[in-house]
């Protein structure tokens, strides 16, 4: 539900400046990209720990990658709300379709 808020919110993007905007689209681009490493990682993640006999030494080792991927998780989150930030048109402006872009920088 997240990645299609995104995905929903830079296709608004796009619409408003209504030209071809290289920014918006490589910023698409490094998200999908990255939508689908966190999607294969977590998808990893539950797949070995599922397992009967799980690959890890300890519980510890087990815990920490689940540590690592939320913290990539988090840090994929913040890269994403400071491209979305600098892209927004200006808090004043309430011009994409049915987004309170005031609502939308205070999110970010």
């Amino acid at each position: 539900a997240h990645f299609d808020q995104e995905d929903e919110l830079s296709s608004q993007m796009l619409a408003f400046y209504d030209a071809p905007h290289p920014e918006i689209d490589a910023m698409r681009r490094q998200a999908d990209r990255d939508h689908r490493n966190l999607l294969e990682r977590l998808d990893d993640l539950i797949e070995r720990l599922s397992a009967i006999d799980p690959p890890f030494h300890s519980w510890q080792q087990a815990e920490s990658e689940v540590s690592l991927l939320i913290d990539a998780i988090e840090q994929h989150g913040e890269q994403e709300a400071e491209s979305l930030s600098a892209l927004l048109p200006p808090a004043s402006c309430d011009c994409l379709d049915g987004m309170a872009l005031e609502n939308t920088h205070a999110a970010l």
